[in-house]
């Protein structure tokens, strides 16, 4: 049934020549099927050509997206490439590779499409990611975003305007603080019954007597929190009122009332007092007068009692 035949290398030279063109397509078919599977080398070309001999386009890579634009030093920086949406190529995110450059301080590149490091200083830094496509060698840059790397927040001091009040006395904190990535939220814990605030000075008027540790941590704007500081202060009973010192028109009314009153009972105790003066002092210097006894006159004769008998 079956017939095998033999190439015939010394036949007519038509068949020889359409064999050799056979095993030459075949040779080039697996050559640059190797070739597209190899990584191109450096500068070798600025298009790539695909199996079938056709220009592949340069990339389209799209902006990175990062988990924030500020920072503080030691927070995690994550930016990433979004393959799927990266145009021209050969249309494979396996094929490509990715270079990293204006990283902070202490981030090195990866050839990785979704990057995160720990950046150790501060400053500002021009972050891209430059990608290529191996198979055709065509590459493209993505845009470049700024990131601001920031100190993390620190509390130097925390003070109260006086060591003691006293209940429905004002007290005011006050906080020295720094760094972060502004606007800066002050935290306190412990402060006396009656007090609340979340900014750098707090001043109220406590309501309950006993002694208070207050602390204070500050939070910047990427939730970065500082270290917390202390400080004591007591807070004693009410005491009594005291005046301000300031008279109403009732009180000015009772005083000129008193001193009035005052003033003419002064007065007549100096007059009584010279009169006193006056009748001692005549009293003192009139002369002392002796008169002589002196009988008293006869009574009337009608009154005068009847002789006695016999005179």
């Amino acid at each position: 049934m079956f017939r095998s035949t033999a190439l015939n290398w010394k036949g007519p030279g038509t068949s020889r020549r359409r064999l050799c063109r056979a095993f030459l397509i075949v040779g080039l078919v697996v050559v640059a099927q190797s070739a597209a599977a190899l990584p191109p080398l450096p500068g070798s070309h600025a298009h790539g050509v695909g199996i079938a001999g056709v220009r592949s386009e340069a990339l389209g890579v799209p902006a990175l997206t990062t988990n924030t634009s500020t920072l503080d030093v030691g927070q995690a920086l994550n930016a990433a490439v979004n393959t799927s949406t990266i145009t021209g190529g050969s249309g494979n995110a396996s094929n490509l590779t990715f270079q990293w450059a204006g990283l902070p301080t202490n981030c090195t590149t990866e050839n990785a499409s979704n990057y995160t490091c720990f950046p150790t200083a501060t400053g500002t830094f021009s972050l891209s990611a430059s990608v290529t496509d191996f198979s055709d060698g065509q590459s493209g840059t993505a845009t470049a975003v700024s990131i601001t790397v920031n100190t993390d927040p620190t509390v130097t001091s925390i003070t109260s305007s006086a060591p003691s009040v006293s209940v429905n006395q004002t007290v005011t904190f006050t906080v020295v603080a720094g760094g972060g990535t502004a606007p800066l939220t002050y935290v306190f814990k412990g402060l006396p019954a009656g007090c609340a605030g979340n900014t750098s000075i707090v001043a109220c008027k406590p309501t309950v007597a006993q002694e208070y540790n207050v602390s204070v941590t500050v939070l910047d704007a990427v939730g970065f929190a500082s270290n917390a500081v202390y400080a004591v202060v007591q807070v004693t009973p009410a005491s009594t009122p005291v005046s301000s010192g300031t008279l109403t028109t009732t009180d000015w009314g009772v005083i000129v009332a008193i001193l009035v009153v005052g003033f003419a009972i002064t007065g007549l105790l100096l007059v009584r007092a010279r009169q006193r003066e006056k009748v001692e002092y005549l009293a003192s210097a009139a002369p002392t007068r002796v008169t002589a006894r002196q009988s008293p006159p006869p009574p009337p004769d009608d009154a005068r009692p009847p002789p006695p008998p016999g005179m």
